[in-house]
This record gives structure tokens, C-alpha cells and sequence, in this order.
């Protein structure tokens, strides 16, 4: 006779120091959260040799598990939910009204949303929970969690989508947004996003059920002087029919996942960002197009909005390509499992992809908890606004104030005073000014006063430039 292993030595020792009666594809539900292929478990055969991991793997996996999702992950979803707090009211600020910072104003949103019902479900797995939790988690919180990671994952889509637009075609797509509430076209991406999560997670709500257990605990009697054993009855969760059904598990859960949160959303934002990307250097090339102050700052703006999208979904395919790579494991595995099952043993293969799961989860979280730190990085807007709040929050100048003066204007902008003056200043003069700014005979205590009086007039016209260009550059911002 073969004596079972690993998760199933596990799963009996929880019985005896708990007198916890559930069977072990409930014990297993509890512990993966509906990662594995869960089957009726027949006899185990005399015959049957189970693969399956040892008692001290599936041991480090309860304490890896503990310290990535009980403890890490906890710690930085409450981060991350106090950072994307303070990041939607900066993105919804007048200084950044743009229709890319209100969609990311709505991604800030669901992800601290996602980061709430992560940090939940570390607290039901390895904290600890109440049966009202438990309720909640089998009839909601569980499909609700699926439905925004997916609404996440979408939304970084229209992101790029959003982007695209703008840069492929910007005199349409000014038109189109030009005399237009903001948010309505916002809710034309969003609202969009939210249905198709919904509907697409909704088998979901039928993969859970609850049924009643007899228990036992085992306590010592200091009157009999004995040990007496109290019986009670008690819910717990379980797969229902559908979520054992082979070809429910194959299509739905592995198939239809993957490709509609993993190849699709994945294919998408590669070809996004190569086309925006594309654009942004063909117009860069082009040096036969007018260099006027509007220009120049609609080109600086397109192209930091540009950078932005890029990190974020280069953050976005790192974060998820671990879960992609353990959904398309999955699927690759499902006869291994099924026969494991099949023959009586547990369907826990490996103790890696159990690792790995946790691990993806940590780095859901991390995905959803850092673009604060992006923004403060890449956009000066942002961090000035960032900078001004916590001063006047604390009531003296704890952080440097990044001022919106015509230097940092210029260098926002990515642009010089040559690429504003040769519109109305031609280069030669503007070569002389440059000589005779730099040349002390000709300061005003030299005694030159033609030249003196040349420079300060060059010098209004300059400053009279800069003004024009931060006038248009607040336009642009605000249109685009």
C-alpha cells in the first residue's frame, strides 16, 4: 500500500491538530484559491506511485506563501493604496487637465480597488478570517477581484489606445476632443472596459458553494482529568459541479483566460507602442515642418505622455508575465494533473508553479502600487504639484518647489531659444546678440550704449517669446 505524501500528509496533519473533517480537494480549494483541477478523488490504487511533493516542499510552500502574500504583500498594497490616493487628486488638477491623465485618474482607481481585495484575501489565507469573510470571499470577493484585474488590464490597454489616436492622427483627433466635456469620452473607454469585465467573469459567481461539516477538537478536562472531544458543525467552501467539469476547466478557465487577459492585452500594447513610437520618430526626422512655440510644446508634451505609456506597460508585461506563463503551464498540464487525479493522488505536481502563484500575486500588487513613483519621475508637472501640497500640508518648505518659470518651461520642453527666436529674429542677429552678451567690452559699463540697448531689446523679444510659448503649451495641454 502507498502511503499518500506531501500536500495530502499536510492536509491530515491539519486534520488531527485542528479536528478540522473536510476532504482534501477542500482542503486544497481553501489553501490555492481555485488553481488547481479539481476532481472527485477515486481509491487510491495499490499500484499507483504518486508524484506529488513531499511533505517538507509543501511545508515551504506554506512559509514562502506566508511571508510573499501574508506579510510583503500586505505591506505594500498599503502603500501603494496611500500612493494612488494622493496621485488622483494631483492628475485631477486644473494645471493637469488632459484626457491621458483622466483615464489615468480612473487606472489609479481600480488599482487601489485591486490592491483592497489582494490585501483582503492575503488576510483570509494566511492571517486569518471570520466565516462572515468567508461568505463574502465565496459569493463576491472573488469574482470581483477577477473583474478588476481585468478591468486593470484594459485600461492600460486604452491607454495606449488613447495615445495612438492623439499621435497618429492629431488633427482629427483634436477635432474630435475639442469643445467636448473630457469625461465623456473617458466613459467611452471605461464604461466599455467595466461591462465586458463583468460579463466575461460572470461564470464565476457559479464556481463556489457552501456545505456543512461536522468538526471535532480535542480539549483537556482539569475536572475529569481527561481528554473530552466536543463535536460542532461548521460551513465551508467547495467547488460546485461546473468548476469540477473537464471541459468547463479547459475552455473557460485556461483557454479563454489566457487569451482574452494574457496574448490579447499583451499583443496589443506591443503594437500600440511601436506604432506611437514610430510616429513620434518620423516627426522628429521631419525638419521641413514649421518650429513654431506651439509645435515645440505639443511635440514635448505628446512625447512625455508617450514615455509615460512606455514605462507603464513595460511595468505591466513584467508584473504579468509570470501569471501568463503559469496560465499557459496550466494548460499544458492539465493531463498530468488529470491522470494524478485520476490515479488518486493529489494534482499538485510541482511545488514550483505553487511558489510561482504567490509570487504573481506579489507582483499584481507591486503593478498596481508603483506608477505614483512614475509619475513623480517623469513628469515635472506632477511632482511641482506633488512638491507645493506637502508644503503647505507641513506649513514650511520641507521639499525643493519645482517653479513653472520660463527656464523650466524651456526645459520641460525639451527646447532652446533658438527653436522659438527664428520665427520673428533672424540667426545672424540672434549669433550677434549671443557674442555681444558674452563680450564685457561691450557691458554697460564699457560705455557702449547702441550695443547695450540692442541687447535689451533682444532680450524683451525673447522674453515676450517665452511668454507666447507658456500661453500655448497650457492650450496644448489642456487639448490634448
Amino acid at each position: 500500500m502507498v502511503v499518500p505524501k506531501g500536500a495530502e500528509l499536510l492536509w491530515q496533519d491539519q486534520i488531527q491538530r485542528h479536528g478540522v473533517n473536510l476532504t482534501f480537494e477542500e482542503f486544497l480549494l481553501n489553501q490555492t484559491n481555485f488553481t488547481i483541477f479539481y476532481t472527485p478523488v477515486p481509491e487510491l490504487s495499490e499500484e499507483v506511485s504518486c508524484e506529488e511533493p513531499s511533505k517538507e516542499q509543501m511545508q515551504f510552500y506554506f512559509f514562502v506563501a506566508w511571508w510573499l502574500e501574508g506579510v510583503i504583500q500586505i505591506v505594500l498594497g498599503c502603500l501603494g493604496f496611500i500612493a494612488n490616493s494622493m496621485a488622483i487628486p494631483i492628475l485631477l488638477s486644473k494645471e493637469m487637465s488632459s484626457i491621458f491623465n483622466r483615464l489615468l485618474t480612473c487606472l489609479a482607481v481600480f488599482d487601489n480597488i485591486f490592491i483592497v481585495c489582494s490585501v483582503l484575501e492575503a488576510f483570509r489565507k494566511h492571517i486569518g478570517s471570520t466565516q462572515l469573510h468567508e461568505y463574502v470571499f465565496g459569493y463576491f470577493l472573488y469574482q470581483f477581484h477577477n473583474m478588476i484585474l481585468c478591468s486593470c488590464i484594459y485600461i492600460t490597454v486604452v491607454l495606449a489606445l488613447e495615445r495612438y489616436r492623439a499621435v497618429w492622427r492629431p488633427v482629427e483627433y483634436h477635432n474630435n476632443v475639442n469643445g467636448i466635456n473630457p469625461w465623456r469620452r473617458v466613459m467611452g473607454y471605461i464604461l466599455p472596459v467595466m461591462v465586458f469585465a463583468v460579463i466575461f467573469n460572470l461564470p464565476k459567481f457559479f464556481e463556489a458553494k457552501f456545505v456543512e461539516r461536522t468538526m471535532y477538537r480535542e480539549y483537556f478536562d482539569d475536572v475529569q482529568e481527561e481528554m473530552v472531544e466536543v463535536n460542532y458543525t461548521t460551513t465551508l467552501m467547495a467547488p460546485t459541479a461546473l468548476r469540477l467539469n473537464v471541459n468547463y476547466v479547459l475552455w473557460y478557465s485556461n483557454v479563454a483566460r489566457l487569451l482574452v487577459t494574457g496574448i490579447f492585452p499583451f499583443g496589443a500594447l506591443t503594437y500600440l507602442n511601436f506604432r506611437i513610437y514610430t510616429v513620434i520618430k518620423r516627426r522628429r526626422r521631419m525638419t521641413n515642418r514649421p518650429r513654431g512655440a506651439p509645435s515645440a510644446a505639443q511635440k514635448a508634451e505628446e512625447a512625455r505622455q508617450a514615455i509615460v505609456l512606455l514605462v507603464i506597460v513595460v511595468l505591466f508585461l513584467i508584473c504579468h508575465t509570470l501569471r501568463i506563463i503559469l496560465n499557459i503551464h496550466g494548460l499544458f498540464s492539465l493531463k498530468i494533473v488529470r491522470e494524478s487525479l485520476k490515479n488518486g493522488c493529489s494534482g499538485v505536481v510541482q511545488t514550483w508553479t505553487l511558489i510561482g502563484t504567490s509570487i504573481s500575486h506579489i507582483m499584481l500588487t507591486i503593478n498596481s502600487s508603483v506608477n505614483f513613483i512614475i509619475y513623480c519621475f517623469m513628469c515635472t508637472t506632477f511632482r511641482r504639484i506633488f512638491y507645493q501640497w506637502i508644503n503647505k500640508l507641513m506649513g514650511f518648505s520641507v521639499l525643493p518647489d519645482v517653479q513653472h518659470s520660463e527656464a523650466s518651461i524651456v526645459v520641460e520642453g525639451q527646447s532652446n531659444v533658438r527653436e522659438l527666436v527664428p520665427t520673428l529674429v533672424p540667426e545672424n542677429e540672434l549669433n550677434t546678440h549671443t557674442q555681444l552678451s558674452n563680450n564685457p567690452d561691450l557691458e554697460p559699463n564699457g560705455g557702449n550704449m547702441e550695443m547695450r540697448s540692442w541687447k535689451d531689446k533682444t532680450n524683451g523679444v525673447l522674453m515676450h517669446l517665452l511668454k507666447i510659448r507658456a500661453q500655448d503649451e497650457s492650450k496644448v495641454t489642456s487639448d490634448v
